[in-house]
């Protein structure tokens, strides 16, 4: 596919990032590629959110980041974009993105996320759980070696990051997959700290299924 013939817009009726043939891309004629292997939507993003009005508690976004800074948001999706077909599963990188938000503080982001993980099935026992993960059954061998990491690099100031974390993540992750990992985590502190200082209010994402977000391509399951 030639990206130079596409760039990404954000749609006024959804709120969410779709491309757009350039006019370079219209002179160069029709796509003639395969159906699916046309750019497809970026995911619904926090700051996309529509979150003008008061919410319940008398809250107002402060900031519209994507107005106000297109570039530096646009370069954050990207991110986003590596990770969503990096090849780590969905539901795991639904807990470690409600984790983080969790440790983090950040209200939209749990909603947010509880929504996407509930939409890819994940059981209720295990989101409600989850703060205490490390306490319960409910979790896998390989997801618990994610959380643990996921708060590791999320708290690297407490000095968490350890040698024998590392290697209790080794013996469940692959080096690419723990370089996927780490850049999941990236992307959701910087979600965090965006969409905490633009103060969304909760609830005002409408996700699941329906959202765009879902219709992006998983390799991992």
């Amino acid at each position: 596919m030639d990206r130079s013939r596409y760039s990404l817009e954000t749609s006024k009726s959804d709120g969410c990032w779709r491309p757009h043939e350039t006019k370079a891309g219209r002179r160069a004629g029709a796509w003639a590629g395969p159906k699916n292997a046309l750019p497809q939507p970026i995911a619904r993003v926090p700051i996309f959110a529509r979150n003008n009005e008061l919410g319940e508690h008398g809250m107002r976004r402060w900031l519209d980041s994507a107005q106000v800074a297109h570039d530096a948001t646009r370069a954050l999706l990207e991110v986003e974009r590596y990770v969503r077909v990096c090849g780590l599963s969905s539901e795991l990188l639904e807990l470690v993105r409600l984790r983080a938000s969790q440790i983090n503080g950040c209200a939209y982001c749990i909603d947010r996320h509880m929504q996407d993980a509930r939409a890819l099935g994940a059981q209720e026992q295990r989101l409600h759980a989850l703060a205490a993960w490390s306490d319960t059954p409910f979790f896998t061998n390989r997801e618990r070696a994610a959380l643990a990491w996921t708060e590791a690099v999320t708290r690297a100031s407490d000095h968490r990051v350890t040698g024998a974390r590392y290697r209790q993540l080794r013996e469940h992750f692959s080096e690419k997959e723990l370089v996927d990992l780490t850049m999941a985590v990236i992307a959701i502190n910087a979600w965090n700290r965006l969409v905490i200082s633009s103060r969304l209010t909760p609830g005002a994402y409408l996700g699941g299924r329906d959202s765009p977000r879902s219709r992006l391509p998983d390799a991992g399951s």
